[in-house]
């Protein structure tokens, strides 16, 4: 069991360093480019959710997000280091919130038809 443990934590480790440079690296894109953002993901006063209603606020999000998922691979390093039970709960916790949070964004984006 510490072995799957272990090889879990280095495939959230890796996955959360992917996802935070993503993350930044749109956040740098859309300074240079942001009429392909604005018409990609149709930005407007109008939107419904917050960070689609200015390219600030998609910056925001960006940055957040990618703060987010860089802290979560750090937790997951740390987590291999150390032998911290109350730590090895926490990530355990936090992935099974990360868990829901993926299927619920997964139904919000079928109930849209896979829409932006």
């Amino acid at each position: 069991m510490k072995n799957i443990f272990k090889i879990k934590l280095i495939i959230a480790s890796v996955i959360g360093l992917v996802l935070s440079i993503s993350f930044f690296s749109e956040y740098t894109a859309i300074t240079e480019n942001p009429t392909d953002y604005i018409n990609v993901y149709q930005i407007s006063s109008g939107s419904s959710s917050w960070k689609f209603q200015s390219i600030a606020n998609f910056q925001k999000w960006n940055l957040i997000a990618g703060t987010l998922a860089f802290l979560y691979s750090c937790l997951n390093g740390l987590c291999l280091m150390t032998k911290n039970q109350r730590l090895k709960q926490c990530v355990l916790i936090l992935d099974v919130l990360l868990i829901l949070a993926c299927v619920t964004g997964f139904f919000y984006w079928y109930a849209s038809a896979f829409d932006h």
